[in-house]
This record gives structure tokens, sequence and C-alpha cells, in this order.
């Protein structure tokens, strides 16, 4: 098991550096992350707002000019430099949820297909929407 989780480990790092490589060389991939990560917010989400590493910013503003005018499926959204996340990292927080696509989750829930799920509840991603506490 020991073997095992070591080359889990090190696979996951040899992704992560693979990731960072390729997000220098074509930073405009993390436009596909925040689309994806809109598509998974409720529909009826309000005050929605994609937060970004600040080099990323820039980026999505030029490839969803329209996205962010007319906001997606008919919401408005506003991008937010979040000096926290790191580039190609993506945060979506709303009045009653958050989306977590962050390369650290995302990659987490590649470990845990791969593994056969025994490891999902460490490692899944934080796609499920967070109520407000009544």
């Amino acid at each position: 098991a020991a073997v095992e989780q070591a080359l889990v480990d090190l696979a996951v790092t040899l992704a992560q550096a693979l990731v960072r490589r390729e997000l220098r060389s074509d930073p405009g991939q993390v436009v596909a992350v925040v689309q994806e990560a809109l598509a998974a917010l409720p529909v009826a989400s309000r005050q929605v707002r994609v937060c970004l590493h600040p080099d990323d910013v820039a980026i999505v503003a030029e490839a969803l000019p329209a996205r962010q005018a007319d906001g997606e499926a008919g919401r408005d959204w506003q991008l937010q430099e979040d000096l926290s996340l790191k580039r190609g990292d993506c945060r979506i927080l709303s009045e009653n949820s958050q989306i977590d696509a962050t390369m650290e989750k995302r990659l987490a829930a590649v470990v845990a297909q791969l593994s056969g799920g025994e490891r999902e509840q460490d490692a899944a991603p934080d796609n499920s929407v967070d109520e407000p506490a009544s």
C-alpha cells in the first residue's frame, strides 16, 4: 500500500509540473476552466464572482467579454483577482454556492477516479453547492 501511495503521489507531482508548464506555454487554457466552473453553478446563482490569479484575469476578460457582459446562462458575473490562487486556478463564488476549480482539486478528482474512488472523500473536487446555514 505504501508503494502504491508513493506512485500516486509521484504521478500527481508530475502532472502538476506538466500542467504548470503547459499553462506557461498556453495560458489561455484557463478560459476552459472558467467555462466549466460557470457551467457547474446552479442556474439561479446570483452575484457570481470568478476569482482568478491576477495574471489570468486579463486573459479571461479578453476571451470571454460577451459572456461577462451578457452573463453565463443569463446571469451576470464579475472577474476578481485573488493572489492566493495559482495560475490556472479558478474559484467561483455566488451568494449561495462555491465552485473550487483549483488545479489541486481537479487533479485530486483524477486521482480519485484512477484509484477506483477509494480516496474519493479525501480527493474529490468541491463542485458541490454550499448552502448558507439557516
